[in-house]
């Protein structure tokens, strides 16, 4: 299956001026927005985090990706439809593997839930879109296992390795040029994003910074462009190699 998690960005500073009745609607009535995004490109929600969704798609993820397309989509028709509420954005991960789907608890206490490590990652995934300040964020397994890749807009950001994971795993950026102007233009320059990470990994660290740089250009405000640019000066500066096959390492929490 497909995992999607997705959170509503600055939540918290959103309902602190909130009491606890209108916090209520205004979840209720994103979820009310969300929900029908979700089952109407064949997914089931698993459960609701506070704020955050997990939601499940069998199969595979050309749905999923849909989904989270489709969600970016709404929220700029909810906002225009409750222009009395402050704005919202959200951050979607979507990761595609294995896990099973049981029951868990006890006698007086249980319920439905889905374990496994695709589960974690996908979360972890999601919560990565804060650092990228990407809209949506996905797995190579996701994006390998696309029946209609040809049909999808998308580019490789960044090799991560995650707090408890021993492999890399490489990130996705969904670019759906529907969005805005900011998407289009990253989608004019993603062969040449893809192409500067390529010259990082292998160590060749002013071909990389070059491209980087000339994407910039075309966008001051591609962020993971702004990432990249900053690593390689760094490392540049410093005269620190790379490291583990240049592959990032983070804490995602």
């Amino acid at each position: 299956m497909s995992i999607l998690f997705s959170d509503i960005r600055s939540f918290t500073s959103i309902s602190e001026n909130m009491n606890p009745g209108e916090n209520f609607g205004f979840i209720n009535s994103f979820l009310r927005n969300i929900g029908p995004v979700i089952r109407n490109n064949n997914g089931f929600i698993d459960k609701y985090i506070g704020d955050a969704i997990m939601a499940l798609f069998p199969g595979f993820p050309d749905n999923a990706v849909q989904a989270a397309m489709d969600m970016q989509k709404n929220i700029s028709i909810y906002n225009k439809h409750n222009s009395y509420l402050p704005p919202i954005s959200i951050g979607v991960g979507v990761h595609y593997g294995k896990l099973m789907l049981g029951i868990i608890g006890e006698s007086k206490r249980m319920e439905s839930t889905v374990i496994s490590d695709a589960v974690n990652l996908a979360s972890r995934i999601e919560s990565l879109t804060k650092r990228y300040k990407a809209k949506i964020l996905v797995s190579e397994d996701t994006i390998c296992s696309l029946t209609k890749k040809s049909d999808l807009n998308f580019r490789k950001i960044d090799i991560v390795r995650v707090k408890g994971k021993k492999m890399g795993i490489s990130l996705y950026e969904i670019l759906d040029e529907e969005i805005d102007s900011l998407t289009r233009k990253k989608i004019a320059s993603s062969a040449l994003f893809e192409k500067g990470i390529e010259f990082f990994q292998k160590g060749d660290l002013y071909r990389s910074r070059k491209n980087f740089v000339e994407i910039l250009k075309i966008k001051a405000e591609d962020h993971p462009a702004k990432l990249f640019l900053e690593r390689i000066n760094f490392h540049i500066k410093s005269g620190i190699g790379i490291g583990w096959d240049g592959i990032l390492e983070m804490d995602t929490k």
